[in-house]
């Protein structure tokens, strides 16, 4: 990545897909609840999902919703928020606490950090024991009081950011990138590695540096608008086999004649579910949630396509 400096990019407003729901995940089971027999984490790549030993949810289960094939491999990961995922799309170690959606063909690098929690910084103290009576409630005596003095935290008295990481398809995160609560991640985007990313990310930018700016992009003006309006990822990319993908130019204009041929067709978002814990996988259901293409997106240019030619930003000094 070329040097850090001192310039950071103006919040973009990342394409419309970025900014979808994503399937709702049903409600996550405490770390007290039964659970049936664990079947061990290796035996889900027949599913689709390759989730190794290693990876950590903290004692408790949490329901995933996954397209085949993605992968976790052997992540030791903290699943406070447990993400949806793509196809073609793999994570490695890191911590993932707060993230609504991975989407699809996306690269994630070994030890992130995805939307950790934030503490309000103007209460008395930044400590979660104002707010939260869980905390230190493994020790007896405090377990007996801690709710006298908790003070909930609201949208009016917290200046912390509540929402979740949200990232699009085709995104690479490099090792060791820390990405802030709330940041949407444009499709196409690179993340620098060790980069601290505290806003959105334009698609197809080139960000890194503490904080994150954007560097350049990936490819030109003309090239960013065909690749939103072809939204390649909705095909699958076996489909896309012959197609020459280290020439860009000519790998747009051969997915646009093949689908104008009716020789491929965009496939809808396939996610099946499983329940996930540290000692293992059960509750497997294939095919839990079939997600059509949004109709703007498989019917228009997608949105943040710029109309007029991008700014761009200074030399780094």
């Amino acid at each position: 990545m070329p040097p850090a400096g001192s310039w950071i990019a103006p919040t973009p407003v990342p394409n419309s897909r970025t900014t979808r729901q994503p399937p709702k995940n049903p409600p996550m089971q405490s770390k007290t609840d039964s659970a049936p027999p664990f079947q061990p984490l290796s035996t889900l790549t027949a599913a689709g999902l390759r989730a190794l030993p290693g990876l950590d949810t903290r004692g408790k289960h949490h329901r995933f919703l996954f397209e085949a094939p993605c992968q976790l491999n052997n992540a030791s990961m903290f699943y406070y928020g447990c993400p949806t995922i793509g196809r073609y799309s793999y994570l490695r170690t890191g911590t993932v606490f707060d993230v609504a959606s991975i989407g699809r063909y996306c690269s994630i690098g070994p030890e992130v950090l995805l939307g950790d929690g934030e503490h309000p910084t103007t209460w008395l103290s930044t400590s979660p024991a104002q707010y939260i009576d869980v905390v230190f409630n493994f020790y007896p005596p405090e377990k007996a009081v801690s709710g006298n003095r908790i003070i909930p935290r609201t949208p009016e008295n917290n200046d912390g950011r509540t929402e979740p990481v949200v990232i699009g398809h085709d995104v690479w995160i490099g090792a060791r990138a820390i990405i802030r609560k709330g940041v949407r991640i444009g499709d196409g985007a690179i993340i620098g590695a060790g980069a601290f990313v505290n806003h959105d990310v334009e698609p197809y930018s080139i960000v890194g540096g503490l904080p994150a700016r954007h560097l350049r992009y990936r490819f030109p003006r003309e090239i960013r608008e065909r690749l939103l309006a072809l939204r390649w990822w909705q095909f699958d990319i076996n489909d896309l086999a012959g197609i020459p993908f280290d020439d860009i130019l000519s790998a747009i204009v051969m997915i646009e004649q093949r689908e104008k041929a009716g020789q491929i067709q965009r496939r809808p978002y396939q996610f099946s579910a499983v329940t996930l814990h540290t000692r293992g996988w059960y509750d497997h259901v294939a095919l839990a949630e079939e997600r059509p293409l949004d109709e703007a997106e498989a019917a228009a240019p997608a949105a943040g396509a710029p109309e007029a030619p991008l700014p761009h930003p200074p030399p780094p000094s």
